[in-house]
């Protein structure tokens, strides 16, 4: 095991925490969301189908909010499936080998391998 092997767990643990906070940051826009549908469900309910212009603008913050935090779980989630190809790549794996143990194509593999440089200026969390 070399300096590449290390650098490469170290980066695919790193990825795998970028993902992970990327997932909690996602949770925390949900659980404001939900409360907001239920703010307008209520709204609704009390038959006030124009709710007062302060629900709807919080209602739409927050969709965006949860739209970048899914974005932004979308990024990492590739930045760390492309690093644990590389680990696996690094000890021999063939790309077929990988793409059938992920449930993907060996052309996908291939791609989302080559477009690691491009993921890489990325940042996630």
């Amino acid at each position: 095991m070399g300096p590449k092997d290390t650098l490469s767990k170290v980066e695919a643990s790193e990825h795998a925490d970028a993902l992970l906070d990327a997932s909690a940051a996602l949770r925390r826009e949900l659980v404001l969301y939900e409360r907001q549908v239920r703010r307008m469900r209520t709204q609704v309910r009390r038959g006030k189908l124009n709710p007062p212009s302060h629900l709807l603008r919080d209602l739409v913050e927050v969709r965006v909010r949860v739209n970048e935090r899914f974005d932004e779980l979308e990024r990492c989630r590739r930045r760390w499936r492309v690093a644990f190809f590389q680990l696996q790549a690094d000890t021999g794996m063939s790309l077929g080998a990988i793409a059938r143990q992920w449930g993907l194509s060996r052309q996908r593999v291939s791609r989302l391998m080559s477009d690691h440089v491009e993921a890489s200026t990325r940042s996630c969390v």
